[in-house]
């Protein structure tokens, strides 16, 4: 099976168009042995909420040794759907079906609230801490991926969860 997403509302499966919402795209990928959902949890979290959030509903934050593992898949910059494209394969590549896509969600600021680099930055919280108020995240943008950065507690970081 050969899929390529033409655009956001549209998606080639072996040669025929859909629109993305009529395509059932799997809950999770799987890569490195690690169960990866494919949507990101609403909204934004600090590092305190993200961990809650994920453990209510039954999944995890991935570990800082995690976000390692999925940097050392192949990888590439969509720059129509401003993410990066994780898989085992070079050809599962933008495959939604074998391949785990991180959009670059930017971050909450937590003094204002404002969202700052939508599109352009991919910040997710890691459940690793690293001390008192820093947490382990996974950065990225269109020209690097830093799998064990860290932020302060209180940012609001996107959310992708594991399962356990």
């Amino acid at each position: 099976m050969k899929t390529i997403i033409i655009d956001d509302n549209t998606v080639s499966v072996d040669g025929v168009l859909y629109e993305r919402k009529a395509v059932e795209f799997p809950e999770f990928i799987l890569l490195n042995g690690i169960k990866w959902e494919t949507k990101n949890i609403e909204d934004y979290h600090n590092f305190y909420e993200a961990n809650g959030i994920a453990a209510v509903n039954g999944k995890r934050l991935p570990t800082k040794e995690e976000f390692e593992q999925l940097n050392s898949c192949f990888k590439v910059w969509d720059s129509n759907l401003t993410g990066y494209w994780f898989a085992e394969c070079k050809a599962d590549l933008k495959n939604p079906f074998k391949s785990l896509f991180l959009p670059a969600a930017g971050y909450r600021y937590y003094f204002t609230g404002s969202v700052y680099n939508q599109g352009s930055y991919g910040y997710y919280w890691s459940s690793t801490a690293y001390s008192g108020t820093l947490g382990h995240s996974l950065y990225f943008n269109d020209a690097y991926v830093g799998p064990v950065n860290y932020g302060s507690y209180a940012y609001g970081f996107a959310i992708r969860c594991v399962i356990p």
